[in-house]
């Protein structure tokens, strides 16, 4: 994987919150920072999942305000090649870093939760908008997006620094 970097997102189940995170960062890499998005792959796993279940419908209705279809995502669990692949692992809890780096300490220096990544809030988690209404996802969204939006900029300077790979 040399000089392409590798931005992973890890939530629960990876049909929800992961899976937008991963397309909402591709889409804004894409659209803001062009050269940079064709050397850092951006991509998404779960901790509690099993592979092949798809973006839940919650997920796909709302990241078509963005023009962004998931309809072919499938979920899969994330491993220690997936950890060991990526230069940057965002996790959307607490406890998911948590578990990431008592799997894999020698992860630990390349494992944020996202709003610590954005927002410098070590102890802050993406709510998980499953099972909930089309305004917990809409909500979960606009949080992600946010956020996104936040890390946009250090993602970007974190490649051109380092090539992440």
């Amino acid at each position: 994987m040399a000089n392409k970097g590798k931005v992973l997102f890890l939530c629960s189940g990876n049909t929800c919150r992961s899976p937008m995170a991963a397309a909402l960062l591709h889409k804004y890499l894409t659209e803001r920072y062009p050269e940079v998005s064709e050397r850092l792959e951006v991509d998404s796993a779960g901790v509690h999942t099993i592979s092949g279940l798809p973006a839940s419908d919650g997920a796909v209705e709302v990241l078509r305000e963005e023009g962004l279809d998931l309809t072919g995502h499938q979920s899969r669990r994330v491993t220690e090649d997936i950890i060991r692949e990526a230069s940057l692992v965002l996790a959307m809890t607490v406890g998911i870093k948590q578990y990431i780096v008592k799997q894999y300490p020698w992860a630990g220096d390349k494992v944020f939760t996202l709003k610590e990544f954005a927002d410098d809030d070590a102890y802050a988690d993406v709510v998980d908008p499953f099972g909930g209404d089309i305004e917990v996802y809409s909500a979960s969204y606009r949080e992600i997006k946010g956020l996104i939006l936040r890390s946009l900029d250090r993602i970007v300077e974190l490649v051109g620094e380092n090539g992440l790979g």
